[in-house]
Formats: structure tokens, sequence, C-alpha cells
């Protein structure tokens, strides 16, 4: 008996392990047709970069994703954190938006690139916080 007592007390203070809560303040845009990676945020020593939102728009056929890497535009290491969305025709968007990170996030000490698969226009923004 006293040992059940003992085990309700002791769970009494023991607290459920919670979600980290990351809020975003933080934001980079990209306005451009480039074709492949092109670096958004720059790699941080032993920071982790926590996306909580994006807008992605393109004005023809093109393929826009997210990647975290290091090197030059994330080229060695990609990891693609937002799958490819797939924009067949002229004006298109989609919007993932919230005011904290979801679960999106690359490795620690990696930067944050936007890979187009055309030289087709296309502009974004991320939001962002990185620590």
């Amino acid at each position: 008996m006293r040992l059940i007592l003992g085990l309700l007390a002791l769970l009494a203070f023991v607290h459920p392990a919670r979600a980290q809560n990351v809020s975003c303040g933080n934001s980079v845009i990209y306005n451009a047709n480039t074709n492949g990676a092109t670096q958004l945020v720059a790699a941080v020593a032993n920071a982790r970069i926590y996306i909580c939102g994006y807008t992605f728009w393109a004005n023809g056929a093109v393929n826009v994703s997210l990647i975290t890497g290091t090197g030059t535009n994330c080229g060695t290491g990609s990891v693609t954190i937002v799958p490819a969305y797939a924009f067949s025709a002229a004006s298109q968007g989609i919007t993932d938006g919230g005011a904290a990170a979801r679960g999106l996030s690359g490795a620690v000490s990696q930067a944050l690139c936007i890979n187009t698969s055309a030289g087709t226009a296309v502009q974004a923004i991320i939001y962002f916080s990185q620590y």
C-alpha cells in the first residue's frame, strides 16, 4: 500500500513532456527566375532553422521546394524539408502559414535554400526562426 501511495505522490509531481514552441520573427523573400538551389538563410554554427510558414507563387511551369544543406547553395548533404510543389501554369500559388514552427526544421549548422526546377519566375516568402 505504501508503494502505491508513493507512486501516486510521485506522479503528482511529474509533468508530461511538451513539444518545444518555436515562434518565428524572421522572414526572407525570394524573387527570381533561377534554375536550381539558391541560398535564402545562411548557416549559423550550432543553430537550427525552424520554418513557420511560407508562400510560393509561380508564373509558369516549375517545381519549387525548400532544402537544407551546407556548402554553396546547400549543395552538400542536401535534405528536402518541404517537398516540391508542381506548378503547371502562370499565376499559381500555395501558402502554408502559422505563427509557430510545426516540425519543419533543418539539421544544426545548415543553411536554408529554395530549389526550383526551371528558370521560371518564382516569388516566395518564408517565415523562420534560427537558434
